[in-house]
Parts: C-alpha cells; structure tokens; sequence
C-alpha cells in the first residue's frame, strides 16, 4: 500500500490521478534567436475573446483567430508555433 491509500474511500479510487501524466501538447522547438511575441500582438489577441454567447460559434472564432496568426511573419518561426504560443492568451 501506498501512504495515504489506507484513508481513501471507494469514491478516491475511480477519481482520475494526474500525477505522472504528461502533455499531450508539445512545444516545438523555435530556431529563431530572438522570438518575442509583443505585447501589441498579445493584446490584439487577448480583445477578441470567444464570450460564449449562445450565437457565437466557436469554429468561426478559431478560424478567424488561425487567419489572424498566419498574417504573422517572423524569420525562423512557422505560423503553427505562432499560434500555439498566441492560443494561451485566447
């Protein structure tokens, strides 16, 4: 037995663990030396936020956000990573 386990009820058992889970989202590697993304960008990103209206549609909304992303050029940086990194301030 594990310590703490002798506490636990029936309930604890079917409860998910995530100790020792990884991501299932990896950050790539950036080849660029200077990679930043600024702070206007991060603020462009943050107003247009999904409000979870009834009429909203949340594929237009990431749509739109993923055009968004590809009109970002940075040198050595792919619009993929672009938008991982940007999808943290949505």
């Amino acid at each position: 037995m594990v310590d703490g386990e002798d506490d636990m009820v029936l309930h604890d058992y079917a409860m998910p663990r995530a100790t020792g889970a990884n991501f299932s989202i990896m950050r790539p590697v950036i080849e660029a030396h200077n990679f930043e993304l600024k702070p206007s960008l991060i603020t462009f990103v943050e107003r247009v936020q999904f409000g979870e209206h009834p009429l909203e549609n949340p594929n237009i909304h990431l749509r739109n956000f993923l055009i968004n992303c590809d009109t970002i050029n940075l040198s050595g940086v792919c619009t993929g990573v672009i938008g991982l990194r940007l999808s943290h301030f949505l």
